[in-house]
């Protein structure tokens, strides 16, 4: 009688297995990229105002998570001077968390007004080389060029008129990892001193997302294998009585 029964046994938890690998199946792990870029804004940003300006780019992303960003950005120096790169503060804000890109490059204890350079087109990637604050000590842009090539984000989560290399580094981009990819992502840049001129020419975001784990189909998978052991330990019962 048993050996009879013993195939019953084989069915019944190999299906059990068979809808689990299904429920693992179901739950996507392949990464995907999302791209939003700005048209070309030309917006002035307020001279010598820490409030500056803002805009926004938003993405339609269903059940994404954010695996990784970078942000490339582009400031333009207007006038007869052009921009001062110390001058300036960049943030990227989406739902309660933010990243400091820009916080007045250049100022250290010694240097208050941060380096004179005119304006940027760079990329902002968390495992870039160099910190963006300190960029002169890696190359020196040539006299009214904007600052090229990918680096950092400063960090330097300090006011304006407070922050120093040595202020600590703690608002990455990494800031956004495990946050859904869908809704609006802000950017902030304000021209926070006096003198030097520059406009917002346009930006854009590159976001690496994973999907959402399906953890129903994955509980349901895990959950028909317990019934399937629980039938087996029934029969085995039954038939031992």
């Amino acid at each position: 009688m048993n050996a009879l029964r013993h195939p019953r046994h084989t069915s019944v938890t190999g299906s059990a297995i068979a809808l689990l690998g299904l429920g693992l199946a179901l739950a996507p792990t392949a990464d995907a990229a999302f791209v939003a870029s700005s048209p070309t804004l030309n917006l002035t940003i307020p001279d010598g105002q820490t409030a500056g300006i803002n805009t926004s780019l938003s993405f339609n992303a269903p059940s994404q998570l954010v695996q990784s960003v970078r942000v490339s950005l582009e400031i333009q120096g207007t006038g007869i001077g052009g921009a001062w790169n110390g001058d300036f503060y960049a943030a990227l804000v989406h739902e309660s968390r933010r990243a400091i890109l820009l916080n007045r490059p250049g100022v250290t204890a010694s240097n208050p007004v941060g380096y004179p350079d005119n304006g940027f087109n760079i990329t902002f990637d968390d495992d870039a080389t160099y910190d963006v604050h300190l960029y002169r000590d890696t190359t020196t842009p040539g006299p009214s060029l904007p600052l090229t090539g990918t680096w950092q984000p400063d960090g330097r989560d300090a006011l304006p008129s407070a922050v120093t290399s040595n202020t600590p580094r703690d608002l990455f981009l990494s800031a956004f990892e495990g946050l859904p990819v869908a809704g609006d992502w802000f950017l902030v840049v304000a021209d926070t001193e006096f003198g030097g001129t520059a406009r917002l020419v346009g930006w854009s975001l590159v976001i690496t997302a994973v999907p959402e784990p399906q953890w129903g189909a994955i509980a349901a998978g895990v959950g028909l294998i317990g019934f399937g052991g629980y039938r087996f330990a029934r029969r085995r019962t039954h038939s031992a009585s």
